[in-house]
Protein backbone atom coordinates (compact mmCIF):
# COMPACT_ATOMS: atom_id res chain seq x y z
CA UNK A 1 0.00 0.00 0.00
CA UNK A 2 1.45 3.35 -1.05
CA UNK A 3 0.42 6.50 0.79
CA UNK A 4 1.16 10.08 -0.26
CA UNK A 5 0.66 12.88 2.26
CA UNK A 6 0.96 16.62 1.60
CA UNK A 7 0.56 19.74 3.72
CA UNK A 8 0.73 18.09 7.13
CA UNK A 9 2.24 20.43 9.71
CA UNK A 10 5.84 20.95 8.51
CA UNK A 11 5.66 18.08 6.00
CA UNK A 12 5.13 19.53 2.54
CA UNK A 13 5.11 16.10 0.91
CA UNK A 14 5.92 12.49 1.74
CA UNK A 15 5.51 9.07 0.11
CA UNK A 16 5.38 5.91 2.19
CA UNK A 17 5.35 2.33 0.98
CA UNK A 18 3.42 0.92 3.93
CA UNK A 19 4.32 -2.61 5.02
CA UNK A 20 3.22 -4.78 7.97
CA UNK A 21 6.22 -3.28 9.79
CA UNK A 22 7.07 0.30 8.86
CA UNK A 23 9.60 2.33 10.85
CA UNK A 24 9.84 6.13 10.60
CA UNK A 25 13.35 7.44 11.30
CA UNK A 26 14.45 11.05 11.54
CA UNK A 27 15.39 13.98 13.80
CA UNK A 28 12.98 15.35 16.40
CA UNK A 29 10.24 17.78 15.35
CA UNK A 30 10.24 16.62 11.74
CA UNK A 31 6.65 15.35 11.76
CA UNK A 32 7.09 11.61 12.33
CA UNK A 33 4.42 11.48 15.04
CA UNK A 34 1.99 13.57 13.01
CA UNK A 35 2.54 11.31 10.02
CA UNK A 36 1.98 8.14 12.06
CA UNK A 37 -1.15 9.58 13.69
CA UNK A 38 -2.73 10.56 10.39
CA UNK A 39 -2.08 7.18 8.81
CA UNK A 40 -3.30 5.25 11.86
CA UNK A 41 -6.42 7.39 12.10
CA UNK A 42 -7.38 6.91 8.46
CA UNK A 43 -6.74 3.15 8.39
CA UNK A 44 -8.26 2.44 11.82
CA UNK A 45 -11.88 1.97 12.81
CA UNK A 46 -12.05 5.72 13.46
CA UNK A 47 -11.55 6.55 9.80
CA UNK A 48 -14.20 4.05 8.74
CA UNK A 49 -16.72 5.26 11.33
CA UNK A 50 -16.25 8.93 10.53
CA UNK A 51 -16.71 8.36 6.81
CA UNK A 52 -19.64 5.95 7.25
CA UNK A 53 -21.46 8.39 9.55
CA UNK A 54 -21.10 11.26 7.09
CA UNK A 55 -22.15 8.98 4.22
CA UNK A 56 -25.24 7.76 6.07
CA UNK A 57 -26.25 11.36 6.82
CA UNK A 58 -26.10 12.23 3.10
CA UNK A 59 -23.20 14.61 3.68
CA UNK A 60 -21.22 12.89 0.92
CA UNK A 61 -21.99 11.83 -2.66
CA UNK A 62 -23.48 8.38 -3.17
CA UNK A 63 -20.71 6.39 -4.83
CA UNK A 64 -21.46 2.73 -4.04
CA UNK A 65 -24.50 1.51 -6.03
CA UNK A 66 -24.49 -2.02 -4.59
CA UNK A 67 -24.58 -0.64 -1.05
CA UNK A 68 -27.07 2.12 -1.79
CA UNK A 69 -29.52 -0.27 -3.45
CA UNK A 70 -29.38 -2.65 -0.48
CA UNK A 71 -29.98 0.17 2.01
CA UNK A 72 -32.92 1.38 -0.07
CA UNK A 73 -34.43 -2.11 -0.05
CA UNK A 74 -34.22 -2.37 3.72
CA UNK A 75 -35.36 1.13 4.64
CA UNK A 76 -37.59 2.42 1.86
CA UNK A 77 -39.22 -0.59 0.26
CA UNK A 78 -39.94 -2.36 3.53
CA UNK A 79 -38.74 -5.76 2.35
CA UNK A 80 -37.16 -6.43 5.73
CA UNK A 81 -33.90 -7.83 4.37
CA UNK A 82 -31.24 -7.28 1.76
CA UNK A 83 -28.09 -8.97 0.51
CA UNK A 84 -24.85 -7.35 -0.60
CA UNK A 85 -22.13 -9.13 -2.55
CA UNK A 86 -19.36 -7.80 -0.32
CA UNK A 87 -16.63 -9.33 -2.48
CA UNK A 88 -17.95 -7.61 -5.59
CA UNK A 89 -18.36 -4.34 -3.69
CA UNK A 90 -14.74 -4.49 -2.53
CA UNK A 91 -13.54 -5.47 -6.00
CA UNK A 92 -15.36 -2.62 -7.73
CA UNK A 93 -15.16 0.11 -5.10
CA UNK A 94 -12.27 -0.78 -2.79
CA UNK A 95 -9.82 1.80 -4.13
CA UNK A 96 -12.53 4.47 -4.27
CA UNK A 97 -13.53 3.76 -0.68
CA UNK A 98 -10.01 4.03 0.75
CA UNK A 99 -9.37 7.23 -1.17
CA UNK A 100 -12.63 8.80 -0.01
CA UNK A 101 -11.92 7.89 3.62
CA UNK A 102 -8.52 9.55 3.25
CA UNK A 103 -9.93 12.69 1.65
CA UNK A 104 -12.59 13.08 4.34
CA UNK A 105 -10.03 12.75 7.17
CA UNK A 106 -9.20 16.45 7.28
CA UNK A 107 -12.73 17.08 8.58
CA UNK A 108 -12.13 15.20 11.85
CA UNK A 109 -8.36 15.38 12.35
CA UNK A 110 -8.59 18.26 14.84
CA UNK A 111 -10.71 16.10 17.11
CA UNK A 112 -8.44 13.09 16.59
CA UNK A 113 -5.36 15.11 17.56
CA UNK A 114 -7.32 16.74 20.40
CA UNK A 115 -6.35 20.25 19.29
CA UNK A 116 -7.98 23.18 17.53
CA UNK A 117 -4.67 24.93 16.97
CA UNK A 118 -3.55 22.87 13.98
CA UNK A 119 -4.89 23.57 10.50
CA UNK A 120 -5.74 20.46 8.48
CA UNK A 121 -7.79 22.20 5.80
CA UNK A 122 -5.02 21.81 3.20
CA UNK A 123 -4.20 18.21 4.15
CA UNK A 124 -4.08 15.90 1.15
CA UNK A 125 -3.79 12.13 1.43
CA UNK A 126 -3.72 9.68 -1.49
CA UNK A 127 -3.91 5.92 -0.95
CA UNK A 128 -3.02 3.35 -3.59
CA UNK A 129 -4.08 -0.21 -2.72
CA UNK A 130 -3.36 -1.84 -6.08
CA UNK A 131 -0.51 -3.96 -4.71
CA UNK A 132 -2.62 -5.38 -1.85
CA UNK A 133 -5.95 -5.75 -3.66
CA UNK A 134 -5.71 -9.53 -4.07
CA UNK A 135 -4.96 -9.94 -0.37
CA UNK A 136 -7.76 -7.52 0.51
CA UNK A 137 -10.32 -9.50 -1.49
CA UNK A 138 -9.16 -12.74 0.13
CA UNK A 139 -9.62 -11.18 3.56
CA UNK A 140 -13.11 -9.98 2.61
CA UNK A 141 -14.11 -13.50 1.63
CA UNK A 142 -12.74 -14.98 4.87
CA UNK A 143 -14.20 -12.23 7.04
CA UNK A 144 -17.10 -13.15 9.34
CA UNK A 145 -19.50 -10.75 11.05
CA UNK A 146 -22.56 -10.88 13.27
CA UNK A 147 -24.10 -7.69 14.66
CA UNK A 148 -27.48 -7.51 16.39
CA UNK A 149 -28.91 -4.08 17.14
CA UNK A 150 -31.84 -3.19 19.41
CA UNK A 151 -32.35 -6.71 20.66
CA UNK A 152 -32.25 -8.27 17.22
CA UNK A 153 -34.57 -5.81 15.48
CA UNK A 154 -31.74 -5.21 13.04
CA UNK A 155 -29.12 -7.83 12.22
CA UNK A 156 -26.07 -7.82 9.96
CA UNK A 157 -24.44 -11.16 9.17
CA UNK A 158 -21.65 -12.52 7.02
CA UNK A 159 -20.19 -15.99 7.34
CA UNK A 160 -16.58 -16.95 6.68
CA UNK A 161 -16.14 -18.15 3.10
CA UNK A 162 -19.40 -16.55 1.98
CA UNK A 163 -19.05 -13.47 -0.21
CA UNK A 164 -22.50 -12.15 0.67
CA UNK A 165 -23.41 -9.91 3.60
CA UNK A 166 -27.03 -10.03 4.77
CA UNK A 167 -29.00 -7.36 6.63
CA UNK A 168 -32.39 -7.86 8.30
CA UNK A 169 -34.88 -5.59 10.01
CA UNK A 170 -36.78 -8.48 11.58
CA UNK A 171 -36.57 -12.10 12.75
CA UNK A 172 -38.72 -13.03 9.76
CA UNK A 173 -36.04 -11.68 7.44
CA UNK A 174 -33.41 -13.90 9.04
CA UNK A 175 -35.68 -16.91 8.73
CA UNK A 176 -36.14 -16.15 5.04
CA UNK A 177 -32.37 -16.11 4.63
CA UNK A 178 -31.96 -19.44 6.41
CA UNK A 179 -34.60 -20.95 4.13
CA UNK A 180 -33.00 -19.50 1.00
CA UNK A 181 -29.55 -20.72 1.99
CA UNK A 182 -30.88 -24.19 2.72
CA UNK A 183 -32.19 -24.37 -0.84
CA UNK A 184 -28.86 -23.14 -2.19
CA UNK A 185 -26.97 -25.81 -0.23
CA UNK A 186 -29.32 -28.49 -1.53
CA UNK A 187 -28.77 -27.33 -5.11
CA UNK A 188 -25.00 -27.20 -4.58
CA UNK A 189 -24.97 -30.81 -3.37
CA UNK A 190 -26.91 -31.88 -6.43
CA UNK A 191 -24.45 -30.08 -8.70
CA UNK A 192 -21.41 -31.56 -6.95
CA UNK A 193 -22.70 -35.12 -7.01
CA UNK A 194 -24.75 -35.10 -10.19
CA UNK A 195 -22.22 -36.87 -12.49
CA UNK A 196 -22.16 -39.94 -10.23
CA UNK A 197 -25.89 -40.01 -9.57
CA UNK A 198 -28.58 -41.83 -11.39
CA UNK A 199 -32.05 -40.45 -12.07
CA UNK A 200 -33.65 -41.85 -8.84
CA UNK A 201 -31.18 -40.02 -6.60
CA UNK A 202 -31.55 -36.78 -8.53
CA UNK A 203 -35.33 -37.06 -8.40
CA UNK A 204 -35.14 -37.54 -4.63
CA UNK A 205 -33.06 -34.37 -4.23
CA UNK A 206 -35.46 -32.44 -6.47
CA UNK A 207 -38.28 -33.57 -4.23
CA UNK A 208 -36.36 -32.33 -1.17
CA UNK A 209 -35.89 -28.95 -2.82
CA UNK A 210 -39.59 -28.71 -3.57
CA UNK A 211 -40.38 -29.64 0.02
CA UNK A 212 -38.14 -26.86 1.30
CA UNK A 213 -39.79 -24.33 -0.97
CA UNK A 214 -43.23 -25.43 0.11
CA UNK A 215 -42.49 -25.72 3.83
CA UNK A 216 -39.60 -23.68 5.28
CA UNK A 217 -40.06 -25.35 8.67
CA UNK A 218 -38.53 -28.51 7.17
CA UNK A 219 -35.15 -26.78 6.71
CA UNK A 220 -33.48 -28.72 9.53
CA UNK A 221 -34.68 -32.04 8.13
CA UNK A 222 -32.90 -31.73 4.80
CA UNK A 223 -29.84 -29.58 5.70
Amino acid sequence: MRIEICNLNNISGAEIDLKPLTILIGPNNMGKTWLAYVISGILSRRGCDEYATAYARDQLPKLYPLLDIAIEKVLAEGEGNAAIDLYKLAEECGETYFQNVAEYAKNWMNDYFATQLADFSALKVCINVADIKADLLERVEKYSLLIRIAGGLFTIRKERGNRTLYAFTSIEGEEQLAHSRAIQKSEARVKDQEPAWGKPQKDACDQARCALQANPSETGRYC
